[in-house]
């Protein structure tokens, strides 16, 4: 089984080449959407709740359901709430990512692409054969960020600021680079051109993995 990371910071084009590729009829683990999902988990909601007490009415609506667009304002303004946050939805994440990738090695899937946003080397090593990085030019992508609901240049400059720290992909021959600001026709005529040359094996792979599928 080939397992294809797509990665890159916030609005670069990952939303729109993980549909082109769906489209293709190949499986994507959605990190953002996993997240997405734990959020209304109740095991993860106690635990958010009890993480950040004190601004549980904030956070919480009088629902009992976790308001994303407060959550967000409130651990993007520090970066420590940030890690307690990343800390609890993390771990689930990747054993999410780990049942993805046992079930699609159990139903023979050929190929399967993580969609994972700062993709880590050091978190992931050995999981993978292949890196898209997508990427535009900064201008574009401010203003992608900025046209995203709830969202204002003081939470945009910190998200940014993050990322560029914590970026940690190599950007060698081993990694795919593909520019979103040039459209969605190019975008799909360079994955149509990348998943074409894999199977010829005419791109190199990063190195033989060694899966580690066991789920706790």
């Amino acid at each position: 089984m080939i397992v294809i990371v797509i990665t890159g910071q916030v609005a670069t084009g990952k939303s729109t080449l993980a549909k082109i590729i769906k489209c293709q009829k190949y499986r994507v683990f959605d990190a953002d959407e996993c997240a997405r999902k734990l959020l209304i988990n109740k095991a993860v909601k106690e635990e958010i709740r009890k993480c950040f007490k004190s601004k549980e009415k904030f956070i919480f609506d009088k629902n009992g359901k976790i308001d994303k667009s407060n959550l967000g304002a409130y651990v993007f303004a520090n970066t420590k709430r940030l890690e307690k946050l990343e800390l609890i939805l993390h771990p689930k994440i990747r054993e999410k990512q780990k049942l993805f990738l046992k079930h699609s090695s159990i139903n023979k899937n050929k190929v399967v692409f993580l969609d994972i946003p700062l993709f880590n080397e050091t978190l992931h090593r050995k999981t993978h054969d292949y890196i898209i990085s997508m990427y535009v030019n900064k201008n574009i992508q401010k203003q992608r960020i900025l046209r995203r609901k709830n969202m204002n240049r003081k939470r945009m400059s910190f998200l940014l600021k993050k990322q560029e720290k914590l970026k940690k992909v190599f950007y060698s021959e081993f990694v795919t680079r593909i520019n979103s600001g040039i459209g969605k026709n190019h975008v799909r005529k360079s994955f149509i051109n990348f998943i074409k040359k894999v199977k010829q094996k005419k791109i190199k792979k990063i190195w033989p993995k060694q899966y580690n599928l066991n789920v706790k």
